[in-house]
């Protein structure tokens, strides 16, 4: 599964979409897309909600500041479909994992 390309795809999609011909750069606002999956794409982390900016790869600096994308991996959360709410209310430490638990 190529979603990694498919994200950035919809992502540029929805950016671009806001400008229309012959207007100017200024009027792009920053796009935030949130994906919420049923399925592990990031191998690297055991983190289930992960956020993806534009960097310079040396120093770190965020300077393309109009893309973010987040992902959520549902399956990371709640890792066996039948654990029992106590356990799942243990896990939870913001408003995210509230929302995600119930």
């Amino acid at each position: 599964m190529d979603y990694d390309k498919r994200a950035l795809y919809y992502w540029a999609k929805m950016y671009t979409e806001q400008l229309k011909e012959g207007s100017d750069y200024v009027a792009l606002n920053k796009t935030i897309e949130i994906h919420i999956l049923n399925f592990t794409s990031i191998t690297d982390t055991d983190e289930y909600h992960n956020s993806f900016q534009l960097k310079e790869i040396k120093s770190g600096l965020v300077y393309f500041k109009d893309i973010e994308l987040h992902t959520i991996e549902i399956n990371k959360f709640a890792k066996h479909p039948k654990e029992e709410l106590s356990d799942v209310v243990k896990k939870v430490k913001n408003a995210l994992d509230i929302w995600l638990a119930f």
